[in-house]
């Protein structure tokens, strides 16, 4: 069985116009998305709510893109357009790019639990093609 390496990158959107050095404090992921209290650097706080988290996974092996694209549904793959396999989950809302090279940039998420499971289901959909 395949080990999976997720970093995870978020977006966030403040309602204070800077946000402090402080740490946010521990969050609860929503279907709205999570929301983050933190100070704002002059004595008050601000709510960070996440909009958009990135993250990447390693699968550890080369992958035919074209064998992909065309067993897997919600897909697409042009070659001269973009070097990657586009896939996309409708729960969780997720896009994955998917290189030949066996690595994955995974989007759309609004929470890190989400974006790791968008992560192993692209993971499980590329193996179920055999790979």
């Amino acid at each position: 069985q395949r080990s999976i390496i997720i970093i995870i990158i978020i977006t966030m959107a403040t309602d204070a116009a800077t946000v402090g050095t402080a740490l946010p404090s521990p969050h609860a992921p929503s279907l709205a998305g999570s929301v983050i209290e933190a100070d704002d650097g002059i004595g008050g706080k601000a709510m960070i709510r996440l909009q958009n988290i990135s993250s990447t996974a390693n699968l550890g092996v080369r992958l035919d893109l074209k064998q992909i694209a065309l067993r897997c549904r919600n897909t697409e793959y042009n070659p001269k357009r973009f070097a990657a396999v586009i896939m996309r989950l409708r729960d969780p809302k997720a896009t994955a790019l998917i290189f030949a090279s066996g690595k994955m940039c995974i989007t759309g998420t609004k929470s890190t639990h989400n974006s790791a499971l968008a992560a192993k289901k692209f993971s499980c959909v590329v193996e179920k093609v055999g790979f």
